[in-house]
């Protein structure tokens, strides 16, 4: 509130409206700083603990693979099911060769997409308590339609260049459209669910978003894939 008004110093009033002190400028950076420090880690995969205060020369070793390593687990047992999942698809791959070296251009942009998108909603629930959910939703996805648009279209005309297959370059098309299309999900929803059960929407965004946006990524390529080649 501080920060979105432009206010030195925030008053603290109590339930008659009398003034009982001031929270100083001093204490509302530092509290920024901190929050901002612990939403970055998250973000990074970092788990819980004293985060505020980790110095990678002052903590032991011990404490500092303790910190990084159990989402990193999450994200090894998601790439594990991710593999199963192109694992299903091995007659439509094993037919067009071609469509394996794309799978990591279709991951990465949806994950783009997402962690943008994961910016925006990360700090805008910090900023706007009584946000319009709807109309917040409204706008991220018209603006994530028009990117999955520009996008899918750019890949499909490379796509066609390089490779002078109408199929092919259709499927990377759509493929790249729906899956940052599907980037909604990563990065508006599962926040707003971390929200709503009274968690830190910076937990979501970062291995456990990540990895459940490469699952849709996948499965939303072969499934164009299956159905058109």
């Amino acid at each position: 509130m501080a920060l979105k008004h432009g206010i030195k110093a925030v008053p603290v009033l109590d339930e008659h409206g009398k003034l009982l002190g001031i929270i100083p400028h001093d204490a509302v950076n530092k509290t920024l700083y901190k929050e901002l420090r612990e939403d970055i880690l998250h973000l990074a995969g970092v788990g819980h603990g004293h985060l505020a205060v980790d110095n990678i020369l002052e903590i032991s070793l011990v404490q500092s693979v303790r910190h990084r390593l159990p989402w990193l687990i999450v994200g090894t047992l998601g790439g594990v099911i991710i593999a199963r999942i192109i694992g299903q698809f091995q007659q439509t791959l094993s037919n067009n060769l071609i469509l394996a070296a794309f799978i990591p251009l279709v991951v990465y942009i949806a994950d783009a997409v997402g962690t943008q998108m994961e910016a925006f909603v990360i700090r805008d629930f910090a900023l706007f308590r009584k946000l319009d959910f709807g109309r917040y939703f409204v706008r991220h996805f018209i603006t994530v339609l028009v990117i999955a648009f520009f996008l899918g279209t750019v890949i499909s005309v490379i796509g066609f260049v390089l490779y002078q297959q109408k199929d092919i370059a259709l499927v990377l098309g759509l493929a790249v459209a729906g899956s940052t299309i599907s980037a909604l999900f990563s990065g508006l929803i599962i926040p707003l669910l971390f929200r709503k059960m009274r968690l830190d929407p910076a937990n979501a965004s970062g291995p456990l978003g990540t990895i459940i946006q490469d699952a849709l990524s996948v499965v939303i390529y072969f499934l164009i894939a299956k159905g058109l080649l």
